[in-house]
């Protein structure tokens, strides 16, 4: 085969993998803000929210009502679909999307879409959030409970959760299950469990990976095509890098916790009303 004809082929090929993935279902993408009502900080952690896609009208082309929205200092960002009804054919026109948290009007102005990127994929212009209600407190968390007696204070991974009992998972003693009388508690934590630590390991690799390669160059002999200086020069610089390549890796590999308290008797009024944490506030 000739070189123009396998360039031709070449490129059909190309042209249609690209039409097949712009023809299929799309993503949307969302990042912004939440704020508590007053606009001061909300807690972080994970909150339900409704969203729908409108196109004018009173009824959504989309509804999606199990969003998780995972909010670390105030930001989220997260990523709706690939599903069927989202096509790249759908946003010829112009659409907006819609939040609402449970037991809360919708929020407005609705938010409109900022473009479509060459692979189809919707990014919307930040947008901003209020509620107030409180992060979800589901099966899984870990929490810390503040106690008076007999111990003051419990640390495990919430098992269920009632207006009269709470039961976690002991985070010390693995298996052992520990219930607690709701009344017995003066303080309710969750964590956050978010990685802070990759810049700190970054400069602390950075220093310690160019202190060794500086010492590893003050021992080796004088080369010929360098001076001894320019040798421990380039072996602190190397070290620099890798040292803090290293460290931002193993610095983004620690989790740690940042416990932050909600309003006990908020999180018990949830519980009773139904048992159901897992819904969110419904004040």
């Amino acid at each position: 085969m000739n070189s123009p004809r396998l360039v031709r082929w070449a490129l059909a090929i190309v042209a249609f993998v690209a039409t097949e993935a712009l023809a299929g279902p799309v993503k949307i993408h969302v990042e912004g803000t939440l704020t508590g009502p007053g606009g001061q900080p909300t807690y972080d952690g994970v909150y339900s929210v409704t969203v729908r896609l409108w196109n004018g009208g009173s009824t959504p082309i989309l509804k999606v009502d199990t969003v998780q929205l995972p909010v670390v200092h105030g930001r989220f960002q997260i990523h709706l679909g690939p599903y069927d009804v989202l096509t790249r054919e759908l946003f010829s026109t112009q659409k907006s999307l819609s939040f609402q948290f449970p037991g809360e009007n919708e929020i407005s102005p609705r938010s409109p879409f900022l473009r479509m990127a060459p692979s189809g994929e919707i990014y919307c212009a930040p947008v901003r959030l209020s509620t107030a209600g409180l992060p979800t407190v589901a099966a899984g968390t870990r929490v810390r409970l503040g106690r008076s007696a007999p111990q003051k204070s419990a640390v495990g991974i919430l098992l269920s959760m009632t207006g009269s009992q709470i039961e976690l998972l002991d985070a010390r003693t693995p298996g052992l299950v520990n219930r607690f009388a709701f009344d017995s508690i003066d303080a309710l934590d969750i964590s956050t469990r978010f990685r802070r630590h990759g810049e700190v390991g970054f400069l602390s690799g950075v220093i310690l990976g160019a202190a060794f390669g500086y010492a590893m160059g003050s021992g080796e002999e004088d080369d010929l095509s360098m001076s001894k200086e320019t040798k421990r020069a380039f072996d602190a610089f190397a070290g620099a890098i890798i040292g803090g390549l290293t460290g931002y890796l193993l610095g983004n590999s620690i989790t740690t916790d940042r416990w932050q308290p909600l309003p006990l008797d908020r999180v018990r009024e949830r519980a009773r009303n139904g048992g159901d944490v897992l819904a969110g506030d419904r004040r």
